[in-house]
């Protein structure tokens, strides 16, 4: 392929022996999991997505195993622009809603479901808090 790949693996050796890796290409978004759940769900979709929005077709399980992400993100090029562009109009309205810390990811959230763009979460990207599982230590 002419495409530029990223592979995520486990450990640097499954990436080089070809186990468990997974290849990061368009519409195969991946991300940091973060504690924040569904709770983008129970926001008034309509007024943030419109009518129409896919995002409203997710449910609690299909939200919990592919939305709940944050920073940082393993996207391609072009579905990063899609992601941005929806998230940049998203935000606002989110934080209308919620004018409370994490309604920009929220609305992060609510952009990747409603271009149906569900996420790899990965539990290993990111380094905050030593005596908390789900991250890298």
């Amino acid at each position: 392929s002419s495409e530029r790949e990223t592979i995520v693996g486990a450990r640097r050796e499954d990436i080089y022996d070809k186990k468990e890796t997974k290849v990061v290409s368009h519409g195969n978004p991946y991300a940091q999991t973060y504690g924040l759940g569904t709770q983008w769900r129970k926001f008034n979709l309509d007024d943030i997505a419109g009518p129409d929005s896919p995002a409203k077709d997710v449910d609690q399980h299909e939200g919990g195993l592919y939305y709940p992400v944050g920073p940082p993100y393993i996207v391609t090029a072009k579905d990063m622009y899609k992601i941005s562009n929806t998230w940049s109009e998203f935000a606002p309205r989110v934080h209308k809603q919620y004018p409370h810390l994490l309604a920009e990811m929220y609305a992060y959230c609510i952009a990747a479901a409603h271009l149906q763009l569900p996420h790899m979460l990965i539990d290993s990207l990111m380094v905050s808090a030593a005596g908390i599982g789900g991250e890298g230590w």
